[in-house]
C-alpha cells in the first residue's frame, strides 16, 4: 500500500509539474517584461538626477556627460530587453492548452502503468550510483553551482550547453574576461545566435573599460544582420566610430537612428546628447553651457581613448599594463575622495577593485559611494544593482 501511494505521489507531482507551463505559458515572459519595465524606470529617475544635480552645479559636465552615458548603455539594455520579450511572447489558445492537459491527464498515467507492467517490479534491489554526491548542491548556493558547472566543462570544454548557460552568469558577475571567452565558446560550439552575438559584444566592451575593440565591432555588426531594427548594436557601432575619430560617419549613424527608431523610445534623448557631442567636436555646434575649464578637472570619459591610445597601451608590458591600471584606479580614487558626487565614478571603481580581486576595497568604496547618495533611492537601487551583479552582497 506504502509502495502505491508512493508512485501516486510522484505522478501527481509529475503532472502539477507538465499542466503548468501549458496552462500558464507566458508568466516568465510577464515576469522578465516587468523587470525591465522596472529597470526603465530607475534609469530614467536616474538621468533625472544627474541633470540636476548638473543644474546645481553640484556635478561638472564632463562627469555628468560621463554618468549619463553609463546609464544610457543600461538604458538602451533595458529597452532591448522589453521589446525582446515582446517580440517572443506566444502563448497557446485557451482550448489548445486544455486539450493537451485533458490529454496529458489521460494518457500519463495509462502510459506509466503500461511501463511498469512490462519492465517494473518493487522487488528489484537498489542500484546505487558509484559515485554519489553525498552533498548535493542547494539552489542558493550559487558559488558551488558556478563551481560545478566549471568542474564540468574542465572535464568536457566541448560541451557548449554549459558555456551557454554560465556566460550569462560570468556576465551579471561582473567578470567580463570571462564572460567574454565563455560566449566566444559557446559561439563556436553550438553557433552564433542574437543573445550570444550581444552578449560576447558586452562582455568584451566592458572588459576593456568602455572600449569597443575589434571583436566587439564584429558581433555587433553581425547582431545587426540577425536584427536590423535592434538599437543597441547600432548605438555601439556608431560610438565605435566615435572613439576611432570617424565623428563624420559617427555622426550619420547617430542621426540614422533617430531618424529610422522608435519616436518615443526612452533612448533618444541619450543619442541626441551624442549628435551634440560630435557636432561640437567638429566645430559647428558652440556648447551652449560652456565655460573656462578648471585647471583641475579631469578629462573626458564619455568616448574613452582614441585609436592611438589603445594601440599603444597594446605595446606595453603585462607588467607595465597593471601598474597603468592601478595608477588609474589610485587616481579615481583619489578624485571620489575630494568630491564624491559622482556616481559613474564610484561604479568605476568598485567594479575596477572587484576585477582586481581586491574585494574588501570594492566593499569599502561600496559603503562609501552608499554614505555619499544618503535618501536618492535611485543611485542607491543603481548602487545595489551592481554589487548584487559582482557578487559583493548577498
Amino acid at each position: 500500500m506504502l509502495l502505491w501511494l508512493g508512485f501516486a505521489v510522484v505522478s501527481a507531482a509529475v503532472l502539477v509539474a507538465l499542466l503548468h507551463p501549458l496552462l500558464r505559458q507566458g508568466a516568465g515572459d510577464a515576469a522578465d517584461a516587468h523587470a525591465g519595465l522596472r529597470d526603465i524606470a530607475i534609469y530614467k529617475d536616474q538621468l533625472a538626477e544627474v541633470d540636476a544635480e548638473r543644474e546645481r552645479g553640484q556635478l561638472g559636465n564632463i562627469e555628468a556627460e560621463a554618468a549619463r552615458a553609463e546609464i544610457g548603455r543600461r538604458l538602451i539594455a533595458a529597452e532591448d530587453r522589453v521589446a525582446s520579450v515582446e517580440r517572443s511572447r506566444t502563448a497557446l489558445p485557451a482550448k489548445t492548452s486544455k486539450r493537451f492537459a485533458v490529454a496529458t491527464v489521460v494518457l500519463l498515467p495509462l502510459l506509466a502503468g503500461g511501463l511498469y507492467l512490462l519492465i517494473g517490479s518493487p522487488r528489484l534491489p537498489d542500484q546505487p550510483l558509484a559515485a554519489r554526491n553525498t552533498r548535493p548542491v542547494e539552489p542558493g548556493d550559487v558559488g558551488r553551482m558556478i563551481a560545478a558547472v566549471e568542474r564540468r566543462l574542465k572535464e568536457h570544454p566541448e560541451e557548449g550547453q554549459g558555456w551557454d548557460v554560465i556566460a550569462p552568469v560570468y556576465l551579471r558577475m561582473g567578470r567580463y574576461a570571462e564572460a567574454a571567452d565563455a560566449f566566444q565558446r559557446a559561439i563556436r560550439l553550438l553557433g552564433e545566435s542574437s543573445k550570444r552575438l550581444a552578449g560576447f559584444a558586452e562582455s568584451t566592451v566592458l572588459a576593456s573599460d568602455g572600449i569597443v575593440t575589434e571583436p566587439a565591432r564584429l558581433a555587433y555588426e553581425k547582431l545587426t544582420r540577425l536584427e536590423p531594427q535592434r538599437p543597441e548594436p547600432r548605438f555601439w557601432l556608431a560610438l565605435a566610430k566615435e572613439q576611432d575619430g570617424q565623428l563624420e560617419a559617427a555622426l550619420a549613424e547617430y542621426r540614422a537612428l533617430l531618424r529610422e527608431g522608435d519616436p518615443k523610445a526612452n533612448w533618444r534623448p541619450l543619442v541626441e546628447e551624442r549628435v551634440a557631442e560630435v557636432e561640437t567636436r567638429l566645430g559647428r555646434v558652440a556648447p551652449a553651457d560652456a565655460k573656462p575649464k578648471p585647471k583641475d578637472q579631469p578629462p573626458p570619459l564619455a568616448a574613452g581613448p582614441n585609436a592611438e591610445d589603445v594601440k599603444a597601451a597594446e605595446q606595453l608590458s603585462e607588467a607595465d599594463r597593471r601598474r597603468m591600471i592601478e595608477g588609474m584606479v589610485q587616481s579615481l580614487a583619489e578624485r571620489l575622495a575630494k568630491d564624491g558626487r559622482d556616481l559613474a565614478g564610484w561604479e568605476r571603481l568598485i567594479r575596477a577593485y572587484s576585477v582586481m580581486g581586491r574585494k574588501d576595497d570594492a566593499l569599502a568604496a561600496l559603503s562609501k559611494a552608499r554614505g555619499h547618495f544618503t535618501g536618492e533611492q535611485p543611485s542607491l537601487n543603481a548602487l545595489s544593482e551592481l554589487a548584487r551583479a559582482l557578487g559583493l552582497e548577498s
